[in-house]
């Protein structure tokens, strides 16, 4: 009888971690949407502000539109091409500044234990890159390759269901990019500490039927 009970406390210890790693994994952190389709619109919420290299010139735009159509409701990438527009340099009389994307697009990622992870900048030739042009500063043009920098991207849910919607608050650092113009443009003509900062708030609609979806993080 009592080597019966031993078996049986035996069986319900494995059964209890068995369902405690489940319970684990089902918890991991994703992006969701109640629909499968789901066209996401992301606009900035705080302005956006890129920086060659620590103490150098910064460019900030306080418009900015990310877009994305995930195929499924659960996912822990989501790709997203964004338009800057407004963009400026403060520390120069807010000298006129233009972001090109080209074909580029950021792939935001979510770490399973928490509602952050890495960005990553994608160019799918491999070689078009970045470019960021400051006409007053000598032609200054700065060149953003792929790449996965440092620092992470938070995430946050905002309203309530079945509208809720994702701020999404990039920190990125030790970014690596180049320039061409004169030393206006920076201490050196290629840099690694570059920064990239900004808040959005990102929302979705049904692709299929129209109305806003419900989308989240958890």
């Amino acid at each position: 009888m009592t080597r019966n009970l031993k078996a049986l406390g035996l069986t319900l210890v494995a059964v209890f971690a068995m369902s405690a790693i489940v319970a684990s994994a089902a918890s991991a952190n994703e992006f969701h949407s109640n629909v499968e389709k789901t066209t996401l619109t992301g606009k900035v919420t705080e302005n956006h502000r890129f920086t060659y290299e620590t103490g150098g010139p910064a460019v900030e735009c306080t418009t900015a539109t990310f877009s994305g159509s995930p195929t499924v409701k659960t996912t822990t990438a989501i790709n997203s091409t964004p338009v800057y527009s407004g963009c400026t340099v403060p520390s120069v009389f807010n000298a006129p500044a233009h972001v090109k994307f080209g074909t580029c697009f950021y792939q935001f990622t979510i770490n399973a234990a928490e509602n952050k992870g890495p960005a990553h900048l994608v160019c799918p030739s491999g070689t078009v890159q970045i470019e960021v042009t400051i006409p007053l500063l000598a032609d200054c043009t700065y060149s953003i390759g792929p790449q996965t920098p440092a620092g992470t991207t938070d995430y946050a849910n905002e309203g309530s269901t079945p509208t809720r919607s994702v701020i999404v608050q990039p920190t990125q650092t030790g970014i690596s990019s180049s320039y061409i113009g004169n030393s206006l443009c920076g201490a050196a003509t290629t840099s690694t500490t570059g920064t990239y900062i900004g808040k959005a708030t990102v929302s979705g609609d049904k692709t299929v039927g129209g109305g806003q979806a419900d989308v989240w993080v958890e």
